[in-house]
């Protein structure tokens, strides 16, 4: 028996795997993708829910945030990094406030390394979430109920002080780790907590007048998001790369961030507060 001979036997000997096989492996697979982008994330923050620009203030079931609609180029007077932070937290403030009950979740859609993910996170972090992406991929968020030996992670802290000092505690205790006085660590820690957690519009202001405050950004006058969006940016560098938080180029409304090549980093289009998980905002 030749070499040829003996694979073609031994194929025939082998048994091909079931379709439901191949497909609950290659849930598997993509499962862990998933978590190996996350954890690249978080690697590349000490390098980021979610800001959000609030709707109105109602009170009905399902109430909608929606980013600034694409449109062409603003040219805009060159600005200072502080310049364009200022009218950031300006325009948070224009915003009304919603806050979400502990009940709900937060869903966020965006897209990030080429593809559309959509997230329903716990607004007080006991309830189960869901994250689902344009490739079929479906992985439960697990969340912490009472009685059980686990610390609930929220979406939403309801008291962030406004102060800088207060500020930074907070970054530092959303991150877990130390925020270093440094652009790349003021910037990295915001970038977490506008592109992973629910921020009111006084939170919102709160956070960009503490980035301003701090003189560590240098200013982007024209830049497009992970969308193609126009926009402009603060931005800081880790060993030569440059990060940018983009905001709209007229609203000054948070579009995302990127992470140095075009059209890179993730782009935030949807963000809303819904009553269960897989519910769509109107």
């Amino acid at each position: 028996m030749n070499e040829l001979e003996m694979l073609q036997e031994l194929g025939a000997r082998t048994r091909l795997p079931e379709p439901a096989e191949l497909a609950a492996a290659r849930t598997r697979v993509l499962a862990g993708v998933t978590r190996e982008r996350e954890s690249a994330r978080s690697r590349r923050f000490v390098r980021g829910g979610v800001t959000v620009a609030a709707a109105a203030a109602i009170t009905a079931a399902v109430l909608v945030v929606t980013r600034a609609p694409a449109a062409p180029p603003v040219i805009t007077a060159r600005l200072t990094a502080e310049q364009v932070l200022d009218r950031a937290a300006a325009a948070a403030l224009k915003q009304p406030t919603i806050k979400p009950r502990p009940d709900q979740f937060v869903y966020h859609k965006t897209y990030d390394s080429g593809r559309q993910q959509q997230s329903w996170t716990s607004v007080d972090g006991t309830r189960n979430g869901l994250i689902t992406e344009d490739i079929g991929l479906r992985e439960t968020v697990k969340g912490c109920a009472a009685g059980h030996r686990c610390t609930p992670v929220p979406d939403y802290f309801p008291s962030i002080p406004a102060t800088r000092s207060g500020i930074l505690a907070w970054l530092r205790q959303l991150r877990g780790v130390d925020t270093p006085d440094t652009p790349a660590g003021y910037g990295s820690a915001a970038a977490d907590a506008l592109d992973f957690v629910y921020l009111t519009s006084a939170q919102q202001h709160a956070l960009y007048r503490f980035l301003a405050e701090s003189h560590k950004f240098t200013a982007v006058p024209f830049i497009r998001d992970a969308l193609g969006r126009p926009g402009v940016g603060v931005a800081w560098t880790i060993d030569g790369d440059r990060y940018t938080l983009i905001f709209d180029a007229g609203s000054y409304a948070y579009l995302g961030f990127s992470e140095g090549l075009p059209h890179s980093g993730a782009a935030i289009e949807k963000v809303a507060i819904v009553d269960r998980v897989g519910e769509l905002p109107r």
